[in-house]
């Protein structure tokens, strides 16, 4: 009686935080969709897409950021000839933002099936870098040692640390944070990575290391006491 009574408590708390969620965001959603047609936060998901899958695009995705309204500054970059064409000649009407968008979207997805084998390589370096560390980062003071050396330490140890949680804690909480994880770096990595990303992960790792390090210390006060 008392399991029926908190779970339904748990379920009453989850909806009103669903609805003051929803209350929060009304605004934006009512907003867009009286000037767009479409009920969305932003539109920006062909973009993110385009920024880390195209011709010049990195680990970090491409830097230069492309206007609407400022196509004189646009960096004149042969590859994006065909791009450029097709935003300068998109009709600046109510759906405008989500033609721009789509725009980018289909740019990145015909950069990934012509070249499957280079933004292969490029997901998994996104991968590696989201996870563990940009081995080629642009970023002023990326590599100081008080950055990269928790942030190597933690990634690292988490691995051996998740599969111990999962063999010996056996808990279905353990299981959802591993599986959080996980997804959180094959989606993020859909599109570009900085380094302020690795925030919606690193508490996950923390948490993992944790568990090695608890195994590591039980098994060396194990050796002292036999």
């Amino acid at each position: 009686m008392f399991l029926v009574f908190f779970n339904r408590k748990k379920l009453i708390i989850s909806l009103i935080i669903l609805l003051l969620t929803i209350l929060l965001v009304s605004p934006y959603l009512i907003r867009n969709y009286m000037n767009t047609g479409s009920v969305h936060l932003v539109n920006v998901t062909g973009y993110a897409l385009w920024k880390g899958n195209n011709q010049l695009a990195k680990v970090e995705g491409f830097h230069n950021s492309l206007h609407p309204e400022k196509s004189e500054s646009w960096p004149k970059i042969p590859e994006f000839d065909n791009l450029y064409k097709k935003l300068v000649m998109l009709k600046k009407d109510k759906k405008y933002e989500i033609n721009r968008d789509k725009i980018f979207k289909d740019e990145a997805l015909k950069n990934i099936i012509q070249d499957k084998q280079r933004y292969l390589v490029l997901y998994l370096k996104k991968i590696f870098s989201y996870f563990f560390l940009d081995l080629n980062s642009s970023i002023k003071d990326y590599y100081n040692i008080f950055h990269i050396a928790p942030i190597l330490l933690f990634s690292i140890c988490s691995i051996p640390g998740a599969i111990i949680g999962l063999k010996k804690i056996k808990n279905s909480k353990i299981i959802y944070l591993f599986l959080l994880t996980c997804f959180l770096t094959a989606f993020i990595s859909i599109f570009f990575i900085l380094p302020r990303y690795k925030i919606s992960i690193i508490s996950f790792q923390i948490l993992f290391s944790l568990f090695f390090f608890k195994y590591l210390f039980e098994k060396k006060e194990k050796k002292i006491f036999t």
